[in-house]
């Protein structure tokens, strides 16, 4: 059975910009693909992003992004938005049936968005504006995080935390319960279903990745020094979509980082390089 691969934007620049990418790694990825070793998925959210960089000047761009994805996805593998995957989810196990399917065919020809005239209505209806906006509002939602975060904990235990060295699993016990409140409001849904879906963290892989990945960046901020930045909020969208694969991948080695600190059976973070090493042991 092929592994599901869930590549980050990112990595599709490095391909087409061959950073540290070869067309002999290039061929190796399609063999894969045709030999049904690796299947990479889609996303709305993938396309979203790609689609700001296609500009109406540079057509030619425009066409190689696009077979890029035309040549290395699979169209029938396009992952949901991510809180419909994870309202999606919860609902299925509140209600006690099977995880849905994470994918969707609302969108069958997504990719003929792609196109340098979409881009330039895009500019011209302020959807970048608007973009830039709403990772503005993350940006200070990250750090806003930081500082509930303690003030919840520190209730939770009835005094002053102190972290450790090494201290990630206790920080992880203690996060879970508020995180999942605070996403069951976001999501709209019955506040009576709260504490069956803090059971859920362990069962529902696509919320597992949210709150640990979450978790993650709220410990990076708290404990690590980082500073939070307008695409943490996309990064952690991506987490919640890579939960319909098996590996995750992308070269922003900060998102590595706090991402292989999340426990998921079965689900990998790591560079492309590290993706190309995999499939040449496959």
């Amino acid at each position: 059975m092929a592994l599901n691969v869930y590549l980050d934007t990112n990595v599709f620049d490095h391909i087409l910009k061959k950073i540290d990418f070869t067309d002999a790694d290039l061929e190796l990825l399609k063999n894969a693909i045709s030999d049904g070793k690796i299947s990479i998925l889609r996303s709305v959210t993938l396309v979203e992003e790609i689609l700001p960089a296609i500009n109406a000047s540079d057509p030619e761009l425009a066409n190689r992004k696009k077979q890029l994805l035309m040549e290395l996805t699979d169209p029938s593998k396009l992952v949901k938005n991510h809180t419909e995957l994870l309202r999606d989810d919860i609902n299925a196990f509140v209600n006690g049936t099977a995880l849905p399917s994470p994918f969707t065919d609302e969108f069958p020809n997504i990719l003929d968005e792609l196109t340098p005239q979409a881009s330039e209505v895009m500019v011209q209806k302020e959807v970048l504006r608007q973009t830039k906006e709403q990772k503005e509002l993350a940006k200070q939602g990250f750090k806003d995080a930081k500082k509930e975060s303690l003030v919840t904990i520190e209730e939770l235990i009835g005094g002053k935390y102190k972290t450790k060295p090494g201290d990630w699993k206790r920080f992880v016990e203690l996060g879970p319960p508020w995180l999942v409140h605070t996403l069951i409001e976001k999501l709209g849904l019955p506040d009576e279903c709260k504490e069956t879906v803090v059971d859920g963290v362990s069962k529902i892989r696509s919320l597992r990745l949210y709150i640990m990945s979450s978790l993650s960046y709220v410990y990076a901020l708290q404990f690590e020094g980082y500073e939070p930045h307008t695409g943490d909020s996309r990064d952690l969208q991506h987490a919640v979509l890579a939960s319909a694969a098996d590996i995750y991948v992308t070269q922003d080695a900060k998102v590595r980082t706090i991402m292989k600190r999340v426990d998921v059976p079965g689900f990998e973070v790591m560079a492309l390089q590290d993706l190309l090493q995999k499939i040449a042991s496959l």
